[in-house]
């Protein structure tokens, strides 16, 4: 897992703009098996993990 707290932090502000990637909404609802409260929790860790895959340098703030 290469995701971390800031890129939590990061995907729920995208959430807070209601900002949804919808590919990643559907892959996460197909995980829950349509519990809507799982399906956000591996939307929230899908998508903080594309986000880490993303950086070339992992981020980090002292």
């Amino acid at each position: 897992m290469q995701a971390n707290r800031f890129h939590i932090g990061m995907v729920m502000e995208e959430i807070n703009r209601n900002s949804f990637d919808s590919d990643l909404l559907n892959e996460s609802k197909k995980k829950a098996k349509g519990i809507e409260q799982i399906s956000f929790a591996y939307y929230i860790i899908l998508r903080a993990e594309k986000i880490a895959s993303k950086e070339e340098f992992p981020l980090r703030k002292f």
